[in-house]
């Protein structure tokens, strides 16, 4: 009887970036990229990520697991085929890393040369690349992981070596400060500067900015334009709130800044791996898809660390910026271009902006914002409104502030904000304009709004059990009737419709008309199919009946807010643009809840 010595498995965590430059194998657009990655050459070991469709430079962010038999002589092997539908897929390139070369417990990250033969390398074949994010664990991962896609388990392997510490003893992941669950917190990128960078115009130089986005949820922030440099410098930082590290990734695009648009200069991808593992570290990285240059980036993370099964809190600022009005125009030609600059004080510091609106002294912006607070006695919110002018530096058209220690934790509040040229020396005559904002203070933790359970709902009306959940549904809207309308016509009265449309979806509903009243009464009622209630907004607009057309009176801005908290309520809304009126609604939700995934 032959006696078989009990072998431990060990485990490799594989997250399969990207690749670039592949080769094109379809005739007619581009090839459709996917991979196949295996140890052994078993079909029931194989493992095959999505289809990329017509991209010669395609972004995956997949993770991987495999079983490790003989670290000393197996190898990981990645093939990155071309999807056909009407035949069998064709191979563009393959590539192997040795696991022997992998040092235990570290992460690695490598880009791999794609050949068409591994057995034949060709110094001159051009097949593309594809770049990986290797964790090697052995002798200790345990058969608690050895099937990782079982549907009872929904972390991956390197999220519960650091949150149980089991794994690797003698590497970087298993120390006191990475031996919790740390895969939620806000990261802070600062971008320093480029190096290198091509030539973009034909002066031989370069209009540089960056664009951030975090692939899993889509935000975005960009820096400054650095005029005629081919080695910019920034040092802007931005913070991002992220759900989940691990399975994240930045994408940091490099532009080229024209008067008529602008022009793709090339891109790094990075992981968040090793910041959520160090906290923190500098690095110079690559520009792929230019011939030259680098992108030199300070990342730093602040997470939620689990201690004695109880998570640190972090206290966030959610704002929504809804719009402006009456924006004081800096154009001689047209109007202002308006986009607005957000951070928290005393300090200026990690600055967050928002999407430029076009020719409008009126905006609608309808977006997002999170910060991380840290002293709710001495922070404001600083807010600035710009006019974006390509041909020259942006031109403030106004700033306010918002007292942070004046807004109830947990509560809800929508604010306008009168704009000054001079936060220290307001003059009390000056009119520059309004913003709108809605804000959210929750000392007890980063969440989206209140739509995440609270473990003791201690925070208010936003976090009660009964409101957790509700973001899809129907809104019901009653226009009820308006007051104290301006005239319109040579007679002295007005013929008044409402036009009430869902920003998102545009979805549209109008009342009748009720000819020569100031003070109409409709009581119509209209519902809207809601999918997202926390970023849509109801816009109420006013118009003029007339014989052979329409005018415009003004309109309501109404978010959701509110009447997803409280079920329905009745609103008398200012109408902006005439010098009176107002607009009274009813307004009622019928949620269908959304039990998001812990």
């Amino acid at each position: 009887m032959i006696h078989r010595k009990h072998q431990t498995t060990t485990t490799k965590n594989v997250k399969l970036i990207q690749a670039q430059g592949l080769e094109n194998k379809d005739l007619i657009g581009k090839s459709d990229p996917f991979a196949k990655l295996y140890i052994r050459q078993l079909h029931s070991m194989i493992q095959t990520s999505k289809v990329i469709d017509n991209h010669l430079n395609p972004i995956w962010n997949e993770h991987f697991e495999f079983v490790i038999e003989d670290a000393s002589t197996q190898n990981l092997t990645v093939e990155i085929h071309d999807q056909d539908r009407l035949q069998t897929s064709e191979l563009i390139g393959c590539a192997q890393v040795k696991l022997s070369e992998l040092d235990p417990g570290k992460v690695k990250d490598v880009w791999l040369k794609l050949v068409k033969d591994l057995d034949v390398h060709r110094d001159n074949e051009d097949k593309g690349n594809v770049h990986l994010e290797l964790l090697y664990c052995p002798d200790g991962a345990g058969n608690e992981f050895i099937n990782p896609f079982t549907s009872n388990l929904s972390m991956t392997l390197l999220e519960k070596v650091m949150k149980d510490g089991s794994g690797v003893e003698n590497g970087d992941l298993v120390d006191k400060k990475t031996r919790v669950l740390i895969t939620k917190g806000v990261l802070s990128v600062t971008v320093k500067s480029g190096e290198d960078l091509p030539p973009a115009d034909l002066m031989g130089k370069a209009d540089p900015f960056v664009v951030l986005t975090m692939k899993k949820t889509g935000n975005k922030n960009k820096t400054r334009v650095i005029k005629e440099n081919l080695n910019p410098i920034w040092n802007e930082t931005f913070d991002f709130v992220v759900e989940e590290g691990l399975h994240d990734l930045l994408i940091a695009e490099l532009w080229d800044h024209d008067t008529f648009g602008k022009d793709y200069m090339g891109r790094c991808i990075m992981t968040l791996t090793r910041v959520i593992l160090e906290g923190e570290y500098e690095d110079s990285f690559q520009v792929i898809g230019a011939k030259s240059g680098k992108l030199n980036l300070n990342l730093k993370w602040l997470g939620c660390e689990e201690s004695d099964l109880e998570l640190k809190p972090m206290a966030t600022l959610e704002v929504k910026l809804i719009q402006g009005h009456a924006l004081t125009n800096k154009d001689l030609i047209g109007k202002s271009d308006p986009y607005a600059k957000m951070y928290l004080g005393p300090e200026r510091g990690k600055t967050q902006s928002s999407k430029i609106i076009d020719n409008d002294l009126n905006p609608i912006w309808n977006e997002h914002f999170e910060f991380v607070v840290e002293d709710t006695s001495t922070q404001h919110l600083t807010v600035e409104i710009y006019d974006d002018d390509g041909l020259q530096a942006s031109e403030l058209i106004g700033c306010a502030q918002v007292k942070l220690d004046e807004l109830e934790p947990g509560v809800v509040k929508d604010v306008w904000l009168k704009l000054v040229e001079n936060l220290e020396t307001p003059k009390e005559d000056e009119d520059q304009g309004h913003v709108r904002l809605e804000l959210l203070y929750c000392p007890n933790g980063v969440r989206e709004m209140f739509l995440k359970e609270d473990p003791g709902g201690e925070n208010g009306d936003v976090l009660d059990k009964k409101k957790r959940i509700v973001i899809r549904g129907v809104l019901s809207v009653t226009v009820m009737s308006a007051e104290d309308l301006p005239p319109a016509d040579l007679s002295g009265k007005a013929d008044p419709f409402v036009v009430l449309t869902m920003k998102k979806t545009l979805t549209k509903h109008k009342t009748s008309v009720v000819y020569q009243n100031l003070n109409p009464t409709w009581n119509e009622t209209f519902d809207f199919v809601v999918e997202d209630g926390i970023r849509d907004m109801l816009i109420a607009n006013i118009w003029d009946h007339d014989t052979f057309g329409k005018d415009f009176m003004g309109r309501s801005i109404v978010t959701l807010t509110r009447v997803l908290l409280e079920g329905e309520y009745e609103g008398s809304f200012q109408i902006e643009s005439p010098k009176s009126g107002k607009l009274n609604l009813n307004l009622k939700w019928s949620a269908q809840p959304v039990h998001r995934k812990s």
